[in-house]
């Protein structure tokens, strides 16, 4: 037992540099009451800090053991931030939210649960809106709860979510009921903070010849929205857990969109020759009839200004981890036109569990073979609203050799 919780503390430390960590201890222990004793109350770790309004008195502080992050990096957290109801807004009489002060651009990272048994909740910052989902959490062998005079048994380990903020001012909301906050953690985004550059940053910068988005190296420019959890999969015949984005439910219902989905985002948009690159694993045990023609995968679609549907591809069928002992195995598609954002969807009658989200964006290649002077002279290639426009013979096309208008 005690190599456990070596592992455990291990993973504790496991912070990177530029994070900044707001936790609770027993010193903060406060019941909720009429008085408001948390409103205003200010909790920081350096420049970074949380704000806490709660004008009725809903809010407390108590000790609670949960381990957050994965199956394989866990770490134990003892108290934590009851929330005790629904979010209000700013001017209500009973306005109830938490104000997340960044020193610059980052990614927030919070451990959180639903503050119920019997519902989930969702958390929201900027926008962004995270499922809380415990039936989703990793279950690892170890004494339930850190305690050590049960020495067999499973502990659960919640999901750790992400937010991209901005320097300033973010407002936290949970707009479901109540939830249970157990850290906040900020990692500066690349050039951004007194903490220094990191990890951090949900939108990367493009630069032609690398790769921009690389899960689950990293998990900037990606996000999971409506049901969509990032959780672990289990492969190599239900043996090897892996990291990954589940797709539980499909992206449409009565043919629109109903916010099912992986988003990823790039700052300035995705471009015409960038190829998206993904892999992932369906676990279902098919020799049960009731299984029998279970399948999943996933769909690469567009959104336009009213939500509109454009689907770019569908990749072939994922493997089945529950069966197979091969690798999940990685399939390419590239863009042949601008978009601002892309999604990927679930397609099939189970849950997708996507194992590798990769965007390269290639280095524009030069006009080659030109042999003759004539021939030269009617290939141009030049910059027009950002874009590479390449004319030959009197006609544009694009960097992916699509003809353009």
């Amino acid at each position: 037992m005690k190599k456990i919780f070596t592992l455990i503390a291990v993973a504790a430390m496991a912070l990177s540099a530029s994070a900044q960590e707001i936790t609770f201890t027993e010193g903060d222990v406060v019941a909720a009451a009429s008085s408001a004793p948390l409103n205003n109350k200010t909790f920081s770790n350096g420049n970074f800090s949380i704000v806490i309004t709660d004008l009725e008195g809903k809010f407390a502080i108590d000790g609670s053991n949960a381990f957050f992050g994965t199956a394989e990096s866990y770490k134990l957290y003892s108290y934590r931030l009851k929330t005790g109801a629904t979010s209000k807004p700013a001017g209500d009489a009973k306005a109830r939210y938490i104000t997340i002060k960044a020193p610059s651009a980052g990614t927030v990272k919070i451990c959180a649960r639903s503050g119920s048994s019997s519902a989930d909740r969702n958390i929201e910052i900027n926008g962004t809106k995270k499922l809380l989902d415990d039936d989703a959490a990793a279950k690892v062998d170890m004494p339930d709860k850190a305690s050590e005079t049960n020495p067999t048994g499973t502990t659960s380990v919640y999901q750790i979510h992400e937010f991209a903020v901005n320097a300033g001012d973010n407002t936290l909301t949970f707009p479901d009921g109540s939830v249970n906050f157990y850290s906040f953690e900020f990692v500066a985004g690349e050039g951004g903070g007194e903490e220094g550059g990191g990890e951090g940053g949900d939108t990367p910068t493009p630069v032609d010849g690398t790769v921009l988005i690389d899960y689950p190296t990293l998990t900037a420019g990606t996000a999971a929205s409506g049901s969509t959890t990032i959780t672990t999969v289990k492969i190599h015949n239900n043996k090897d857990a892996i990291a990954c984005y589940k797709l539980a439910n499909g992206y449409t219902t009565e043919g629109a969109y109903n916010n099912n989905s992986i988003n990823l985002t790039l700052e300035g948009g995705f471009k015409a020759g960038d190829v998206i690159t993904i892999a992932g694993a369906v676990n279902v045990d098919t020799s049960k009839s009731e299984n029998a023609g279970k399948r999943a995968t996933a769909v690469l679609f567009s959104l336009d200004a009213t939500n509109n549907i454009t689907v770019l591809n569908t990749f072939s069928d994922f493997i089945n981890g529950r069966v197979t002992s091969d690798e999940p195995q990685e399939e390419s598609f590239t863009l042949t036109e601008d978009v601002p954002a892309l999604y990927l969807g679930r397609d099939g009658n189970t849950g997708a569990n996507v194992t590798l989200i990769k965007v390269t964006r290639p280095v524009p290649t030069a006009i080659s073979s030109v042999t003759t002077t004539a021939t030269a002279a009617a290939v141009k290639k030049y910059v027009e609203n950002g874009k590479v426009v390449i004319v030959k013979d009197g006609k544009k096309f694009n960097i992916a050799g699509a003809q353009l208008k």
